[in-house]
């Protein structure tokens, strides 16, 4: 029976389409998990650039237990809004911490004698025991193509009170460390110590790029792992391997990470060497895969700490309220201190619900005329009293004369 010339025509098409869906995996999956691996993150770079703009809010908890000490567990609160093509990013954290609050001690008055004393004064003491004071923290972070901005609000325990203010600094300013901001499109890959410092995506992406992968392969439809290893740190030889695992059928989104070290497998009773793990729940909105929940653990040490929390998205790829990325946005209350400190000096702008106070400056045109209205009068005095001068001696002359012929 002979094919149709319109059956052989969809038939080459479907196979077109079927090559090049498949030609990139079977040029990658060669045997060289190198290629695989580049193949994969080249998929995961497309599809984080997918996500250009959003705002979202997250709630979860985290947990703080060191093998001696106080360890600490609490509720954590996240805000983030991000438009990456216009360069606007902010990130508000709110988690429990413990302060070491040093030892103070208390002044008596200058005067006991005074009936109007001087209030009492409290001065550091090494000598007194420093004290562990548990509370919430608060970090807001904003960066712009021409400025950070950073607001820590302050806290108060007895006599000690920190200083608040908001800060104004250069556009690549390292982040301030109770804030903490991260990439959301790089969850999944972060490290422990990623949540507290930060990692960009696009440093992520080069970090991710760099390594040697020692295995990968598509475990299933869709979905890959890419392994590689690090032999040598700032210790010594060492065999850490981390493995991702990352979803085509989801934009190539990392879901799963784990970090192994054989040389903790069997110390302070861990069964094996699992270190880090770390996973991801997705969901598309506006044509992006976005995170919705995530979860850490981290064993690298005895102690135990875990990081988790849920996303709740406002908007994806839509426009991001601009007040996100001003001052008044961090909504710091009324009477805060404005700081600049652009200039390599701090230069206070004003307070938080009243007017800056500017310096009143005259225009160049002004400026310039009252130099030449001083010369103006300085001559025309000089005309008048020369003409006065000029006068008298007339006047003189003429009395004289007169006075001769009367002789």
């Amino acid at each position: 029976m002979r094919m149709s010339r319109h059956a052989r025509l969809v038939l080459v098409v479907f196979g077109l389409i079927f090559f090049a869906r498949t030609a990139p995996r079977l040029l990658a999956a060669d045997g060289d998990p190198q290629k695989l691996a580049q193949f994969v993150l080249s998929g995961y770079k497309d599809g984080r650039d997918r996500l250009r703009s959003g705002v979202f809010r997250a709630e979860g908890r985290v947990v703080k237990q060191p093998k001696q000490g106080q360890g600490i567990e609490g509720d954590v609160e996240i805000f983030a809004a991000f438009d990456y093509e216009k360069g606007l990013f902010r990130f508000d954290r709110t988690e429990p911490v413990i302060l070491n609050i040093p030892g103070i001690k208390h002044l008596p008055p200058s005067d006991p004698t005074s009936k109007r004393q001087a209030p009492t004064k409290s001065i550091l003491d090494p000598s007194i025991k420093s004290q562990l004071y548990e509370t919430k923290q608060i970090g807001k972070w904003i960066r712009t193509p021409s400025q950070s901005i950073r607001w820590v609000p302050p806290w108060k325990f007895g006599d000690m009170r920190s200083a608040s203010g908001v800060g104004i600094l250069a556009p690549d300013e390292t982040p301030i460390r109770e804030a903490s901001p991260f990439d959301v499109r790089t969850l999944g890959l972060l490290y422990w110590h990623d949540l507290t410092v930060g990692r960009s995506f696009e440093a992520m992406l080069g970090f991710l790029q760099a390594r040697s992968y020692v295995d990968s392969v598509a475990e299933s439809k869709g979905l890959y792992r890419i392994r590689s290893r690090q032999t040598n740190g700032p210790d010594g030889p060492m065999s850490i391997t981390s493995t991702s695992w990352f979803d085509e059928t989801k934009g190539f989104a990392p879901t799963r990470l784990e970090l192994r070290d054989p040389r903790v497998a069997g110390t302070a009773g861990r069964p094996d060497d699992l270190i880090t793990t770390s996973e991801v729940g997705y969901e598309q909105i506006s044509g992006a895969w976005v995170p919705t929940s995530y979860r850490i653990e981290d064993h690298t040490t005895e102690d135990k700490l875990s990081y988790e929390f849920t996303l709740r998205w406002e908007s994806v790829n839509q426009p991001v309220p601009p007040v996100y990325f001003t001052v008044e946005g961090l909504e710091a209350p009324k009477g805060t201190f404005v700081t600049d400190t652009r200039l390599g000096k701090p230069i206070m702008l004003s307070k938080l619900g009243e007017p800056p106070k500017l310096p009143e400056l005259q225009s160049p045109s002004r400026q310039a005329a009252w130099p030449l209205i001083a010369v103006g009068l300085a001559l025309a005095l000089a005309c008048f009293l020369g003409i006065w001068a000029q006068l008298r001696r007339r006047r003189g002359a003429a009395k004289s004369e007169q006075t001769v012929k009367t002789l």
